[in-house]
């Protein structure tokens, strides 16, 4: 019988992170599926605005609450 799980996890040893994020400050950045990690940045650069008192605007949809898909996701005034 082919032991599926064994070749599985030899293929994924060998294609594991570098060393170098076992330790870093953001490696959990690394363990997040690639569209969160969209979502990181976005809610970084919001929670930072909002920190530095800077004025953003957001898309909104044809109801006029804030649209999940756009071309945009945040105007920053004065930037």
């Amino acid at each position: 019988m082919c032991e599926y799980r064994e070749i599985f996890l030899e293929v994924l040893a060998r294609h594991k992170n570098h060393s170098k994020w076992d330790n870093a400050e953001f490696k959990a950045i690394k363990t997040i599926s690639n569209t969160k990690v969209g979502s990181v940045g976005q809610d970084f650069i919001e929670n930072l605005c909002e920190k530095l008192d800077f004025v953003c605007e957001f898309p909104l949809n044809k109801k006029n609450v804030r649209a999940s898909q756009s071309p945009w996701d945040i105007k920053i005034k004065d930037i």
